[in-house]
């Protein structure tokens, strides 16, 4: 495993402003990669009193520079369900697509979304960036022939007001 693919990631608890998170690069010096966290969670706070930033939790996450990150174009004019489709990197189709990370109840989570096309309904999951939480499935169920435009709003919809700083992997204005 390679230095340069490994992130750092710190989950704090910031007084005034809830929960948040920063990346490093990991060091693999455990007390140099925390005091790196500290020390970017606090530029990124800096009125902030340093015993009101706590850290929470914290991950290592495996990045592959060459990996598509899945960018969604929100004006490309499609649907939902064409995020599914097949394409020359996944010839079957997909049934689950990352799409982005949030806070949900004060915990740190990456959201995809679940196609079930046998029942022709779009979910939302939520998967553990630490290992203190479990999977949460939502039980709404969103109609595949919505345009993707609308992808921000619906899952904002899914998450309540119990999702936070959601952080999705799209763009606007690069329609062709």
């Amino acid at each position: 495993m390679n230095n340069d693919n490994r992130i750092m990631v710190g989950f704090f608890e910031v007084e005034g402003h809830g929960p948040d998170s920063v990346e490093v690069p990991c060091t693999g010096i455990p007390a140099t990669d925390y005091a790196n966290l500290t020390g970017a969670m606090r530029e990124r706070h800096p009125g902030v009193p340093k015993d009101k930033i706590v850290r929470t939790g914290s991950s290592v996450e495996l990045r592959n520079p060459e990996e598509d990150p899945g960018i969604i174009d929100l004006d490309s004019g499609i649907t939902l369900r064409q995020l599914f489709d097949s394409t020359e990197k996944f010839p079957a189709g997909r049934s689950s697509l990352r799409i982005g990370r949030a806070f949900f109840s004060g915990a740190p989570y990456t959201v995809f979304l679940t196609y079930n096309r046998g029942a022709g309904r779009i979910g939302v999951q939520l998967q553990p960036r630490t290992k203190t939480e479990t999977v949460v499935n939502f039980s709404n169920q969103i109609n595949p022939g919505l345009p993707v435009v609308d992808l921000p709003k619906l899952i904002q919809d899914v998450l309540g007001s119990d999702g936070r700083s959601l952080e999705l992997t799209t763009r606007k204005g690069v329609a062709a």
